[in-house]
C-alpha cells in the first residue's frame, strides 16, 4: 500500500512539473454594456494579493491598475479602475491579462473577438448587454450564461427553435437547419437539424450567437446570424425563396457521396484540393463552380480529363478576378454540361 501512495505522489508531482498552475489573473467573465464594459479576474494564486501588480491590454493599448485593488478570489473593474483607459472592438479585439511575479509582466490569459487558430479562447462578437463567462475556472469554453435558481449551476443552454416556409409560404419539409460558432474552425460541431412535414425545427444547445443557415438540397437559402440565450426558447420564422416545382426540374440526381466530392484542408488558408470520382469523363464539360454564403458565384474551375477518373483540381482561395476571397463558408458545386451533379462546403478560415 505504501508503495502506491509513493507512485501516486511521483506521478502527481511529475504532472505538476510538467503542468505548472500559472500565477495571476484568469479573465473569467465580460460584460458588454453599449461601448462600456466590466471585466471580471479569477484569482489563480493561492494567497490573497491586490491588483497592483497586474495588467490588461486589447488592441487599443496596455494599462497597470490603480493601487490598492484587492483581489480575492474574484474581482470585477471597468476603465474606472485602470490607469489608462481601454476600448474594446467587440468584432476583432484582443483582450490579454498580466501579472508580474517579480521578474517582469507576463501574459496570464487570452480572450479573441477575431478568428484564431486556438478555437477554445476564440469568442463570438459579443452583442450589447451580453456576457461571456468561462463555463469554469481553468477550461477554455465560453457560453452566454445567466445565475441558476439551482442550487450547484449556471444556465448555459437554450433553444432554438422555428419554422422555414418556401416561396409559396408553404411549409418546407426536409430542410437542414445548420448552426455554429463563426469563430471557430470546428464549424460542424453542432449537429443540424432538420424540419419536419411542418416546416419546424427544435434544437437545445449551448447558449452563443450563432451563423444559421437554411440548407435544401445542398444549396443555402439562408445564412445570418442569431443569438441563442441561456435558459430561454429563441424561436425565429425563414421565408426562402426556394420553388419545390423547380427545383425538382433541376434536382440533383446522385448526392456528392456518390462522386466523393470533398476538399482538403478543410478548413483551409490559402488554397485547397477539391477532388471527386467519376465513373465516365467522356464527352463531358466538367467544371467546379464556387458560390459564396449569398449564392453569387465567384469563379468556376475548368476540368481537364484524367486516365483514372480520380480528378483533383486547386482552388487559391482567390474570385475569377483575381481577388483574394474572405473568410467564410463557400459552397462548391459539380457541374457537368449546366448540369449540378453534387455539392459541399468548405470553410475559408484567415
Amino acid at each position: 500500500m505504501k508503495k502506491t501512495f509513493t507512485i501516486i505522489f511521483i506521478l502527481c508531482c511529475i504532472y505538476l512539473f510538467a503542468n505548472p498552475i500559472i500565477a495571476g489573473p484568469r479573465l473569467a467573465e465580460i460584460y458588454r454594456d453599449g461601448e462600456d464594459w466590466q471585466i471580471t479576474f479569477y484569482n489563480m494564486e493561492v494567497l490573497e494579493f491586490t491588483l497592483d501588480n497586474c495588467a490588461i491590454s486589447t488592441n487599443s493599448g496596455f494599462s497597470e491598475f490603480n493601487d490598492g485593488i484587492d483581489f480575492f478570489e474574484t474581482v470585477t473593474f471597468t476603465n474606472e479602475d485602470l490607469q489608462d483607459s481601454l476600448y474594446i472592438d467587440w468584432e476583432s479585439d484582443h483582450i490579454q491579462s498580466y501579472y508580474d511575479d517579480g521578474n517582469g509582466m507576463g501574459n496570464i490569459d487570452e480572450w479573441s473577438f477575431a478568428p484564431i487558430a486556438n478555437w477554445s479562447n476564440s469568442i463570438n462578437p459579443l452583442f450589447n448587454g451580453q456576457s461571456i463567462r468561462h463555463f469554469e475556472p481553468m477550461m477554455d469554453y465560453d457560453f452566454l450564461v445567466k445565475d441558476s435558481n439551482i442550487e450547484g449551476g449556471l444556465r448555459i443552454k437554450g433553444y432554438l427553435n422555428g419554422y422555414v416556409y418556401d416561396t409559396n409560404n408553404e411549409p418546407l419539409e426536409n430542410a437542414i437547419i445548420k448552426f455554429y460558432r463563426t469563430n471557430s474552425w470546428l464549424s460542424n460541431i453542432f449537429l443540424p437539424d432538420t424540419t419536419d412535414a411542418t416546416g419546424f425545427f427544435s434544437s437545445e444547445t449551448f447558449a452563443k450567437n450563432y451563423e444559421v443557415s437554411v440548407i435544401m438540397n445542398n444549396e443555402v437559402l439562408i445564412d445570418t446570424f442569431l443569438t441563442v440565450e441561456p435558459d430561454s426558447i429563441t424561436t425565429v420564422v425563414f421565408y426562402t425563396e426556394y420553388d419545390p416545382v423547380d427545383a425538382r426540374d433541376h434536382e440533383i440526381e446522385l448526392p456528392a457521396s456518390y462522386y466523393q466530392l470533398t476538399n482538403h484542408p478543410n478548413p483551409f488558408n490559402p488554397s485547397t484540393e477539391i477532388s471527386f470520382q467519376i465513373s465516365d469523363f467522356n464527352d463531358q464539360n466538367l467544371e467546379i463552380q464556387i458560390f459564396n454564403s449569398k449564392g453569387q458565384k465567384i469563379t468556376n474551375l475548368p476540368i481537364t480529363q484524367s486516365q483514372n477518373h480520380h480528378i483533383s483540381i486547386e482552388w487559391d482561395g482567390c474570385s475569377i478576378a483575381g481577388k483574394s476571397c474572405p473568410s467564410g463558408v463557400y459552397l462548391y458545386k459539380l457541374v457537368s454540361d449546366e448540369k449540378e451533379l453534387a455539392a459541399n462546403k468548405m470553410l475559408l478560415l484567415k
